[in-house]
């Protein structure tokens, strides 16, 4: 029926499959946690499932559909011409746009809340939506190949690895590893029947189970609560350490506008932990050695290079591999 192109999952490029089964069965839930009857901006392009979803929402509920993947003055304007009333975008659209608001003192009269996917939002971001935009915050954690699988509302100081309840019509498990975090899987008919011209690697896709390479574990609340990825855990001398925790933590720390956490060997067989930073012209990076020094005593960063940009696919994820060969750069390794 239709194919959608994606590598934030598997880390390559993958076409996904999406039946007519598939879409007739997202499209029934849909307005329980993407797209309803709310006229609304989204910044993920035609291309992607949420922007797909988002046009054909757009044609059921009747509302004209902005299809803007530029984050940029002219979008947001068009936004307030047409009454918006839902932002959506990945957390580094979001961003962007908040950006832009900012610099031009634009005002949204009839927005009423923003709409985030792609990656985690930062404890910051939903801070700077709910104190310059003054709307709610919806999180929605998911893939192109499952679609939406929880969901959240987020306000100010909230976890926000707290990805919520689940959607309706999504069972999922968590392959406990420690008994109580593990490798999660789900299935339901929204999700993909697997990629085209799958190849016997694949392992997303078994036994009409799919698994995102997220770990996770579910609260006593019966919320689905995110622990990083399986393929992005770290190793330092035998202690296991989650990069997107201490991200997190050096993110909320004073003057870091962004983080990234990698590993590099300065010495043959000595890996250590490096983290880039962006940060504003007056960061202190002792002190913020210190704290992570603080909060991660068995691993924590050795190595602190300061980048204009973090590497980041298009819906904001970071390119670990990329951001591990900047630092390497920086360091003068790169021709290690």
């Amino acid at each position: 029926m239709r194919c959608v192109l994606t590598s934030g999952t598997t880390g390559a490029p993958k076409a996904v499959i999406f039946t007519a089964d598939n879409i007739e069965s997202r499209l029934g839930q849909l307005a329980s946690y993407w797209a309803d009857s709310r006229p609304e901006l989204n910044f993920m392009g035609l291309s992607t499932t949420g922007g797909f979803f988002t046009a054909l929402a757009a044609l059921q509920h009747g509302y004209p559909y902005m299809a803007e993947v530029a984050v940029n003055l002219s979008a947001l304007e068009r936004a307030k011409e047409y009454g918006i009333q839902v932002l959506a975008g990945s957390p580094a659209q979001i961003g962007q746009a908040l950006k832009l608001v900012r610099e031009h003192k634009l005002q949204l009269p009839n927005l009423v809340e923003v709409r985030v996917a792609g990656s985690l939002p930062s404890q910051k971001l939903v801070s700077a939506i709910h104190d310059e935009l003054g709307v709610q915050v919806k999180s929605v954690y998911g893939s192109t190949e499952g679609g939406g699988v929880a969901v959240t509302m987020l306000s100010p100081g909230d976890n926000t690895s707290d990805a919520g309840v689940l959607v309706s019509g999504v069972e999922l498990e968590i392959q406990k590893e420690d008994g109580v975090a593990g490798q999660i899987r789900y299935r339901g008919p929204g999700v993909s029947p697997g990629y085209l011209q799958a190849s016997d690697s694949d392992s997303n896709f078994v036994d009409g189970w799919f698994y995102p390479g997220d770990r996770g574990l579910i609260s006593g609340q019966d919320r689905l609560v995110l622990d990083g990825r399986s393929d992005d855990v770290l190793n330092v001398g035998g202690t296991k350490l989650n990069p997107s925790i201490v991200e997190a933590v050096a993110e909320d720390f004073y003057g870091v506008k962004e983080a990234a956490v990698c590993l590099v060997e300065r010495l043959a067989g000595i890996e250590e932990v490096a983290i880039a930073v962006v940060t504003e012209p007056d960061i202190d990076l002792k002190k913020l050695d210190a704290n992570l020094r603080d909060r991660f005593s068995m691993a924590h960063p050795t190595i602190y290079v300061v980048l204009k940009a973090i590497s980041r696919n298009h819906m904001g994820k970071i390119q670990r591999q990329d951001v591990k060969a900047q630092v390497e750069r920086e360091l003068g390794l790169a021709n290690y």
